[in-house]
């Protein structure tokens, strides 16, 4: 299988920019919305079944934090490395010392290598739904109303890997224009939080950048729904800004967007129901409300604050982001959510060497010291940082792209059974996603079966057929790898409609299933 490599950041900033058309798709009506919606406290399909959206969050991939490839990441308080080591500064620091050719060259092995189509599929198999991407402003709108091709060419590819593999996409403003916080996830420049100390320049620009999106996406049901920040954290005396922002965000989102879900993060890092609390009342009638779990304990208390703002205002709830702790922490934590319908994304997918956080362990390669000993001396006020030299820089940062492959990663296999159990499985994929076909005919399905440290027989079957429809496999089984095709077959009088075929693959040790519409017309 072949596999899209994506630009870099640096060759993003000089590709060909985009402006948004006057003209918009016309957007699916709510009555023939194909995707998920908040329904009560509970987030359903199209066909009102619960959603649980359990999936991960590759911020390293998209939003690089200096931890994740274990270069200093000092809060703000600290006063010394925060400004630098954002995902710009990152950037900026690594062409300092290799050269803008040789730093594009990092990037573009970086991005090619640490999410393919693969990792998607594995995700699948592993028992994931969902994947929530980063986005930050600087690989898609440099500046205000201007859109870089390659950012969209970006995102549409992941949607499109994750479609393949039915898997929803939570689309994430994680680098708002300006910064909405001062810490390095928000890629601030300077430790400040421009989006709240100069809103009259970056709350537009933001607003602008969401409306881009949402008439992009607006007919695409696999992208589950707009996150709106990040984590935002106004300064002193600005936290009653963020809930105004996030109105007008969504009045400009269903300017050209009815239909996809709107994701609210709370202040004091989304990370405790009073920061949750300064969002309500809830203005959108498709809104679910978003908290980030770490480092606390995993017993009904920790979420009962949460639990009585979902029932009181009657809106779903969904953990945004949660992990980096041990394998027994996650265990519970997922066991936690799930037996009270919340679903939760684990942050992150990768990390450099990591010890049982995250569901892979990048190496770091050869020497790499050198290139810590370096950022780590850059601060505000040193003078005398050696950086190592360009073509050992080089060496070494272009083989720690090529470490972040997943063939080339260690496995953290006690991370993904606590998130998801036994996971000796198999990816189940469906193309189309969806047919139509007319009374009397015949339309058909390929499916293809693709093994996760799994050997067997895996027996395939559908359910949801229409009345005097007729299904056939071909073959009827798969033997640990392998393609099959669906033929459904309609009779004259079959009901005009749109039925939820749920097609389900069943081993001797596990099950998967996928739901995919046919449309039957007269």
């Amino acid at each position: 299988m072949k596999y899209a490599r994506i630009a870099t950041w640096c060759a993003a900033m000089i590709a060909v920019v985009l402006t948004v058309s006057a003209v918009s798709s016309t957007p699916a009506s709510t009555r023939t919305w194909t995707g998920l919606r908040a329904q009560g406290q509970a987030i359903v399909d199209q066909y009102g079944h619960n959603v649980l959206l359990r999936g991960f969050g590759p911020g390293e991939w998209t939003n690089t934090e200096a931890y994740m490839i274990r270069w200093p990441d000092q809060d703000p308080g600290a006063g010394r490395h925060q400004s630098q080591y954002g995902y710009t500064a990152i950037h900026n620091t690594l062409t300092g010392i290799m050269g803008q050719r040789a730093a594009n060259q990092y990037w573009y092995t970086w991005q090619a290598a640490d999410v393919t189509e693969a990792d998607i599929a594995r995700m699948q198999a592993w028992g994931a739904n969902s994947l929530r991407l980063s986005i930050n402003y600087h690989w898609l709108s440099p500046s205000d109303g201007v859109y870089l091709a390659s950012g969209w060419q970006w995102i549409d590819q992941v949607i499109a890997w994750c479609k393949a593999h039915n898997i929803r996409v939570i689309l994430c403003l994680h680098a708002a224009p300006g910064a909405q916080s001062n810490y390095l996830m928000a890629d601030t420049p300077d430790i400040t939080a421009h989006l709240w100390t100069q809103p009259e320049r970056y709350q537009p620009w933001a607003i602008h950048l969401w409306q881009a999106i949402a008439q992009r996406y607006v007919n695409e049901p696999y992208v589950a729904g707009y996150d709106l920040l990040d984590e935002p954290i106004p300064p002193a005396g600005r936290q009653r800004d963020v809930r105004p922002f996030y109105v007008n965000v969504t009045r400009a989102i269903r300017t050209f967007d009815p239909n996809h879900m709107i994701f609210v993060e709370g202040l004091n890092f989304a990370g405790d129901p009073g920061g949750m609390q300064a969002m309500l009342p809830p203005w959108d009638n498709n809104m679910v409300l978003v908290f980030h779990k770490y480092w606390d304990s995993n017993d009904q208390a920790s979420i009962q604050g949460y639990l009585r703002i979902r029932n009181q205002y009657n809106v779903p709830l969904w953990n945004g982001e949660t992990g980096e702790n041990t394998a027994l922490w996650l265990r519970n934590m997922a066991k936690l959510l799930t037996a009270n319908n919340i679903g939760w994304n684990s942050w992150t997918y990768k990390k450099l060497d990591d010890v049982g956080s995250s569901a892979y362990s990048i190496s770091h390669p050869p020497n790499y010291d050198a290139i810590l000993k370096y950022v780590r001396c850059l601060t505000p006020t040193s003078t005398d940082c050696r950086p190592p030299s360009q073509e050992q820089a080089d060496t070494i940062m272009l083989q720690l792209a090529k470490n972040a492959a997943t063939a080339n990663c260690t496995y953290e296999s006690a991370v993904i059974t606590a998130l998801f159990g036994d996971v000796s499985s198999f990816a189940l994929s469906v193309n189309p996603i969806s047919a139509t076909v007319r009374n009397g005919f015949s339309t058909g399905y390929a499916l293809s079966i693709e093994p996760f440290g799994f050997r067997g027989i895996v027996r395939l079957s559908v359910n949801g057929l229409p009345a005097g429809a007729t299904a056939s496999f071909t073959p009827s089984s798969v033997r640990t790898s392998g393609t099959s095709v669906l033929q459904i077959s309609t009779r004259a009088g079959s009901t005009a409609g749109i039925y939820a075929l749920t097609i389900t693959g069943t081993s001797s040790t596990s099950k998967r299933n996928v739901t995919v519409p046919l449309v039957i017309q007269r």
